[in-house]
Protein backbone atom coordinates (compact mmCIF):
# COMPACT_ATOMS: atom_id res chain seq x y z
CA UNK A 1 0.00 0.00 0.00
CA UNK A 2 2.44 2.82 1.10
CA UNK A 3 4.12 2.17 -2.40
CA UNK A 4 0.66 3.31 -3.82
CA UNK A 5 0.51 6.46 -2.31
CA UNK A 6 3.89 7.68 -2.61
CA UNK A 7 5.81 7.92 -6.13
CA UNK A 8 8.99 9.66 -7.09
CA UNK A 9 8.65 12.98 -9.17
CA UNK A 10 12.20 14.47 -10.52
CA UNK A 11 13.62 12.49 -8.01
CA UNK A 12 11.71 13.65 -5.38
CA UNK A 13 9.21 11.73 -3.73
CA UNK A 14 5.40 13.15 -4.45
CA UNK A 15 2.62 11.76 -2.29
CA UNK A 16 -0.58 10.52 -4.85
CA UNK A 17 -3.41 8.46 -4.10
CA UNK A 18 -4.25 5.40 -6.18
CA UNK A 19 -6.46 5.67 -9.20
CA UNK A 20 -10.38 5.71 -8.40
CA UNK A 21 -10.98 2.06 -10.43
CA UNK A 22 -13.74 0.53 -7.98
CA UNK A 23 -15.22 -2.23 -8.81
CA UNK A 24 -18.91 -2.99 -9.01
CA UNK A 25 -20.62 -5.76 -6.60
CA UNK A 26 -21.54 -7.33 -9.82
CA UNK A 27 -17.32 -8.05 -10.58
CA UNK A 28 -17.06 -9.71 -6.96
CA UNK A 29 -17.50 -13.63 -6.22
CA UNK A 30 -20.88 -14.36 -6.26
CA UNK A 31 -20.43 -15.39 -2.12
CA UNK A 32 -18.65 -12.08 -1.66
CA UNK A 33 -21.56 -10.07 -3.65
CA UNK A 34 -24.23 -11.81 -1.58
CA UNK A 35 -22.48 -11.13 1.81
CA UNK A 36 -21.90 -7.39 1.08
CA UNK A 37 -25.31 -7.07 -0.14
CA UNK A 38 -27.17 -8.66 3.02
CA UNK A 39 -24.78 -7.04 5.39
CA UNK A 40 -25.98 -3.62 3.64
CA UNK A 41 -29.59 -4.65 3.75
CA UNK A 42 -29.64 -5.83 7.35
CA UNK A 43 -28.28 -2.02 8.56
CA UNK A 44 -31.45 -0.70 7.40
CA UNK A 45 -33.79 -3.32 9.54
CA UNK A 46 -31.68 -2.97 12.67
CA UNK A 47 -31.19 0.47 13.40
CA UNK A 48 -33.25 4.32 12.92
CA UNK A 49 -31.78 6.00 10.08
CA UNK A 50 -32.05 9.71 8.62
CA UNK A 51 -33.64 10.19 5.24
CA UNK A 52 -31.48 10.61 2.51
CA UNK A 53 -33.36 14.54 2.40
CA UNK A 54 -32.76 15.26 5.88
CA UNK A 55 -30.60 18.37 5.94
CA UNK A 56 -27.92 16.39 7.89
CA UNK A 57 -27.51 13.48 5.27
CA UNK A 58 -27.53 16.34 2.65
CA UNK A 59 -24.50 18.40 4.17
CA UNK A 60 -22.36 14.87 4.64
CA UNK A 61 -23.09 14.24 1.07
CA UNK A 62 -21.60 17.78 0.24
CA UNK A 63 -18.51 17.11 2.21
CA UNK A 64 -18.25 13.41 -0.13
CA UNK A 65 -18.32 15.37 -2.89
CA UNK A 66 -15.61 17.71 -1.57
CA UNK A 67 -13.35 15.18 -0.61
CA UNK A 68 -14.42 13.07 -4.71
CA UNK A 69 -13.47 16.28 -6.47
CA UNK A 70 -9.68 15.93 -5.23
CA UNK A 71 -9.39 12.15 -5.78
CA UNK A 72 -11.40 11.89 -9.41
CA UNK A 73 -14.05 9.67 -8.04
CA UNK A 74 -17.32 9.78 -9.97
CA UNK A 75 -19.53 7.31 -8.56
CA UNK A 76 -22.94 8.44 -6.67
CA UNK A 77 -22.26 7.19 -2.68
CA UNK A 78 -25.78 7.01 -0.50
CA UNK A 79 -24.87 8.30 3.33
CA UNK A 80 -26.50 6.26 6.04
CA UNK A 81 -26.50 8.23 9.56
CA UNK A 82 -28.09 5.50 11.78
CA UNK A 83 -28.57 6.14 15.52
CA UNK A 84 -26.00 4.10 17.75
CA UNK A 85 -24.15 4.35 21.19
CA UNK A 86 -21.18 3.52 19.19
CA UNK A 87 -18.88 6.17 17.27
CA UNK A 88 -18.16 4.64 13.91
CA UNK A 89 -18.09 5.04 10.19
CA UNK A 90 -17.89 2.59 7.38
CA UNK A 91 -17.32 2.25 3.71
CA UNK A 92 -18.27 -0.27 1.42
CA UNK A 93 -17.08 0.81 -2.03
CA UNK A 94 -19.04 -2.17 -3.71
CA UNK A 95 -22.38 -1.24 -2.88
CA UNK A 96 -21.55 2.65 -2.76
CA UNK A 97 -22.71 3.39 0.84
CA UNK A 98 -21.19 5.14 3.75
CA UNK A 99 -22.19 4.65 6.73
CA UNK A 100 -22.19 7.17 9.93
CA UNK A 101 -23.34 6.23 13.39
CA UNK A 102 -24.94 9.52 15.43
CA UNK A 103 -22.53 8.96 18.41
CA UNK A 104 -19.43 9.97 15.70
CA UNK A 105 -20.75 13.21 15.00
CA UNK A 106 -21.58 13.62 19.24
CA UNK A 107 -17.73 12.84 20.15
CA UNK A 108 -16.75 15.41 17.14
CA UNK A 109 -18.67 18.19 18.64
CA UNK A 110 -20.94 18.11 15.61
CA UNK A 111 -17.75 20.08 13.82
CA UNK A 112 -17.50 19.91 10.04
CA UNK A 113 -13.75 19.60 10.03
CA UNK A 114 -12.93 17.09 12.08
CA UNK A 115 -15.91 14.67 10.25
CA UNK A 116 -14.55 15.74 7.09
CA UNK A 117 -11.47 14.27 7.97
CA UNK A 118 -12.76 10.73 8.94
CA UNK A 119 -14.81 10.65 5.40
CA UNK A 120 -11.65 11.36 3.96
CA UNK A 121 -9.97 8.35 5.94
CA UNK A 122 -12.53 6.09 4.87
CA UNK A 123 -12.46 7.36 1.30
CA UNK A 124 -8.90 6.17 1.31
CA UNK A 125 -10.11 2.47 2.43
CA UNK A 126 -12.40 2.56 -0.98
CA UNK A 127 -9.33 3.71 -3.14
CA UNK A 128 -7.05 1.05 -1.19
CA UNK A 129 -9.76 -1.33 -1.81
CA UNK A 130 -10.44 -1.03 -5.92
CA UNK A 131 -8.38 -4.98 -6.48
CA UNK A 132 -10.34 -7.87 -5.45
CA UNK A 133 -11.06 -9.07 -1.74
CA UNK A 134 -8.43 -10.49 -0.59
CA UNK A 135 -9.00 -14.35 0.83
CA UNK A 136 -5.94 -14.63 2.63
CA UNK A 137 -6.87 -17.40 5.96
CA UNK A 138 -3.54 -16.92 8.13
CA UNK A 139 -4.78 -14.52 11.18
CA UNK A 140 -1.68 -13.09 11.56
CA UNK A 141 -0.92 -11.97 8.45
CA UNK A 142 -4.80 -10.46 8.33
CA UNK A 143 -4.53 -8.83 11.24
CA UNK A 144 -0.88 -6.82 10.09
CA UNK A 145 -2.65 -6.77 6.70
CA UNK A 146 -5.54 -4.69 7.77
CA UNK A 147 -3.31 -2.45 10.22
CA UNK A 148 -1.54 -1.44 7.27
CA UNK A 149 -4.14 -0.15 5.41
CA UNK A 150 -5.37 1.58 7.93
CA UNK A 151 -2.25 3.34 8.42
CA UNK A 152 -2.74 3.79 4.52
CA UNK A 153 -6.43 5.45 4.87
CA UNK A 154 -4.93 7.67 7.78
CA UNK A 155 -2.26 8.86 4.76
CA UNK A 156 -5.34 9.51 2.79
CA UNK A 157 -6.87 11.26 4.86
CA UNK A 158 -4.05 13.41 5.53
CA UNK A 159 -3.52 13.75 1.44
CA UNK A 160 -6.66 15.11 1.05
CA UNK A 161 -7.26 17.17 4.01
CA UNK A 162 -4.30 18.96 2.46
CA UNK A 163 -5.69 18.88 -1.18
CA UNK A 164 -9.05 20.70 -0.16
CA UNK A 165 -6.93 23.43 1.76
CA UNK A 166 -7.30 22.31 5.18
CA UNK A 167 -5.10 21.29 8.48
CA UNK A 168 -3.35 18.49 6.82
CA UNK A 169 -3.07 15.95 10.33
CA UNK A 170 -6.66 17.13 11.49
CA UNK A 171 -7.34 13.57 11.39
CA UNK A 172 -5.42 13.09 14.85
CA UNK A 173 -7.59 15.07 16.89
CA UNK A 174 -10.43 13.01 15.25
CA UNK A 175 -8.58 10.28 16.36
CA UNK A 176 -7.77 11.87 20.24
CA UNK A 177 -11.42 11.97 20.82
CA UNK A 178 -11.93 8.08 19.39
CA UNK A 179 -8.98 7.63 22.02
CA UNK A 180 -11.08 7.23 25.47
CA UNK A 181 -13.62 4.71 23.28
CA UNK A 182 -10.44 2.67 22.24
CA UNK A 183 -9.40 2.74 25.81
CA UNK A 184 -12.21 1.29 27.32
CA UNK A 185 -12.38 -1.31 24.19
CA UNK A 186 -8.86 -2.43 25.94
CA UNK A 187 -9.98 -2.32 29.38
CA UNK A 188 -12.70 -4.61 27.90
CA UNK A 189 -9.75 -7.29 26.06
CA UNK A 190 -7.62 -7.30 28.99
CA UNK A 191 -10.54 -7.95 31.17
CA UNK A 192 -12.02 -10.78 29.05
CA UNK A 193 -8.05 -12.08 28.71
CA UNK A 194 -7.56 -12.22 32.08
CA UNK A 195 -11.31 -14.00 32.83
CA UNK A 196 -10.54 -16.69 29.90
CA UNK A 197 -6.82 -17.43 31.54
CA UNK A 198 -4.74 -16.11 28.15
CA UNK A 199 -2.50 -13.36 27.67
CA UNK A 200 -3.56 -9.89 26.92
CA UNK A 201 -0.95 -10.19 23.63
CA UNK A 202 -3.21 -13.04 22.51
CA UNK A 203 -6.35 -11.03 23.08
CA UNK A 204 -4.58 -8.10 20.48
CA UNK A 205 -5.96 -9.97 17.65
CA UNK A 206 -9.12 -8.99 18.17
CA UNK A 207 -8.48 -5.28 18.04
CA UNK A 208 -9.50 -3.97 14.55
CA UNK A 209 -7.25 -0.86 14.49
CA UNK A 210 -3.85 -0.22 15.07
CA UNK A 211 -2.98 1.50 18.43
CA UNK A 212 -4.42 5.10 18.36
CA UNK A 213 -0.86 6.96 19.25
CA UNK A 214 1.08 4.98 16.79
CA UNK A 215 -1.79 6.19 13.98
CA UNK A 216 -1.23 10.20 15.64
CA UNK A 217 2.38 10.00 15.51
CA UNK A 218 2.64 8.30 11.58
CA UNK A 219 -0.46 11.18 10.49
CA UNK A 220 1.93 14.03 11.83
CA UNK A 221 4.85 12.91 10.49
CA UNK A 222 3.01 12.61 6.80
CA UNK A 223 1.78 16.20 7.45
CA UNK A 224 5.21 18.07 8.01
CA UNK A 225 6.03 17.03 4.87
CA UNK A 226 3.09 18.48 3.16
CA UNK A 227 3.05 22.45 2.43
CA UNK A 228 0.74 24.36 5.44
CA UNK A 229 -2.31 26.02 4.24
CA UNK A 230 -4.77 28.38 5.92
CA UNK A 231 -7.69 26.84 7.53
CA UNK A 232 -11.35 28.01 6.98
CA UNK A 233 -13.19 28.92 10.19
CA UNK A 234 -14.69 25.86 12.12
CA UNK A 235 -18.58 24.94 11.00
CA UNK A 236 -20.93 23.10 12.52
CA UNK A 237 -22.72 19.77 11.14
CA UNK A 238 -26.69 20.25 11.80
CA UNK A 239 -27.78 18.73 14.74
CA UNK A 240 -30.42 16.00 14.63
CA UNK A 241 -32.68 14.38 16.86
CA UNK A 242 -34.44 11.04 17.75
CA UNK A 243 -37.63 12.54 15.82
CA UNK A 244 -35.76 13.01 13.08
CA UNK A 245 -35.24 9.11 12.11
CA UNK A 246 -36.81 6.75 10.00
CA UNK A 247 -37.69 3.79 11.52
CA UNK A 248 -36.32 0.03 10.17
CA UNK A 249 -38.04 -1.41 7.73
Amino acid sequence: FGKRLRTKENGRIKHALPRPELKTIDELPSNDANHIKQEAALLKTMKPYLADDHETSIQIKDLLNKIFSVTGITEEFDVIIYQSNYPNASISPYVREIRISSELFELMDWREDLILAVLAHEVGHALLRSGDLDSRSDLLKDKIANYEEEYQADRASVIIMNRLGGKADLLSESLKRLATNSEECIRHAKTMAAGIGVPYKAVWLTQSHPFIPRRQIAIKNLARQLPRIKTENERKISKFTESDYKNPY
